[in-house]
């Protein structure tokens, strides 16, 4: 089953499970869930403010169960059954126990370390309660974003002005993210 059926036929409760997929497994992608999302709202096949309540929900919970994985069993869980290098979970968590928690912010608006914050917020051990603010917040925030740009390119959407909208957004928050690294060492 395709996004558009799963969310055809399940409506909001399509739009939760394959999020909470995508906040376990990164699959389905969830800007493309979104996008697709994005454009039935314009359509007036859907609502927005039930899509991002369905989409946020589904996504942090499916962090919230990672999270809780590693934080209970350690990050093998991540390398084991993940396939999340640990290297990688470590170095991201060295960079949060320097710069502190708002790295996990930025880190899980970031598509390229999104996947390993989950994991990084287990092994730092925050507070559930801030677990679950972060991954609410920030998977609001996504939802939010990706489903604009679906909705305000309705149907005359393009993967081709996705990838410009992509690229000038990774470099505003890679540009933000490390600057502020810089003005960490500088400190």
């Amino acid at each position: 089953m395709d996004i558009p059926s799963l969310i055809d036929s399940l409506s909001y409760i399509g739009i939760f499970l394959a999020l909470t997929l995508n906040g376990i497994f990164s699959f389905p992608s969830s800007q493309i869930t979104y996008i697709i999302c994005g454009v039935l709202i314009s359509k007036g096949t859907l609502s927005f403010f039930p899509t991002v309540i369905a989409g946020t929900l589904g996504n942090a919970v499916g962090n919230l169960i990672l999270f809780y994985l590693v934080y209970r069993f350690g990050p093998e869980v991540a390398t084991k059954y993940f396939q999340i290098p640990m290297h990688s979970i470590m170095a991201f968590h060295k960079k949060v126990e320097h710069h502190g928690i708002w790295m996990l912010f930025v880190g899980k608006l970031t598509p390229s370390l999104k996947v390993v914050v989950p994991f990084v917020a287990g092994l730092a051990r925050i507070k559930k309660s801030t677990a679950i603010i972060l991954f609410t917040s920030t998977s609001l925030v996504w939802a939010a974003a990706f489903l604009s740009i679906g909705y305000f390119f309705g149907e005359h959407f393009s993967w081709q002005k996705y990838a410009l909208i992509m690229a000038v957004i990774g470099v505003v928050v890679a540009f933000i993210f490390y600057k502020k690294i810089l003005e960490a060492k500088t400190k």
